[in-house]
Order: C-alpha cells, then structure tokens, then sequence
C-alpha cells in the first residue's frame, strides 16, 4: 500500500519535472534561432550601414577636407615618444582633496586659484 501511494504522489511531480526541462529543447523555441526574429550576427553592423548617408563610407572612410596628415602623425610620433604638448592653462581654479572629517565642515577643505 506504500509503494502504491507514493507512485500515485510522485508520478505527477515527476511528469511536471520532466515536461519543465524538455520545455525548451526545440529549436522552434529558441528566440535566437526562430526564422523572421532577430539575428544576432552583424547586427550592430546592419544597423550602422542603415543609418550612414553612404554605406560606403562606414568600410573605406572618407577624409576631411583640409586635413593635414603630416600634423596627426607628428602628434602621434610626439606621443609615441613621451613628450606630448602641454594643454594650455585654462583659467579654472585647482581644487584639491584634504582629509577632512564626514561632519561636512567646509572649512576643512582647501582650493586655490590661480
């Protein structure tokens, strides 16, 4: 009588269990692989081609007009080098970081203008 009770309770958890894994083993199911949804492959792409004025323009590139390639490789050769240009002061105070207490004292934090 045990064994006959326990089948009739463990049966339908068991159908349900099974049923729940198999659930999404059919490639019909699968929102990546169903025909006529999305594609995953070149996307980004597809939708950068479909945005640009000319597509051709997104796989050769087109150079501005006036450009001067001998002055972007010598910044490019400065940087390899390790004397890049200084960036001219721009007028804005420095503010720098002290430690002071959480109590949000401001008279604890220090900034100077030049």
């Amino acid at each position: 009588m045990r064994i006959s009770a326990c089948l009739r309770l463990c049966t339908p958890a068991i159908a349900v269990a099974t049923l729940v894994s198999l659930a999404g083993c059919g490639p019909e199911y699968d929102p990546l692989r169903r025909e006529g949804l999305w594609t995953p492959d070149h996307s980004n792409r597809a939708d950068l081609l479909m945005q640009a004025a000319n597509p051709s323009d997104v796989t050769f590139g087109k150079a501005a007009i006036g450009s001067d390639g001998q002055l972007a490789a010598a910044a490019v050769e400065r940087l390899r080098t390790g004397k890049p240009k200084k960036l001219p002061d721009s007028g804005v105070s420095q503010i720098s970081v002290s430690s002071g207490g959480a109590t949000g004292d401001s008279s604890s934090a220090t900034s100077s203008s030049q």
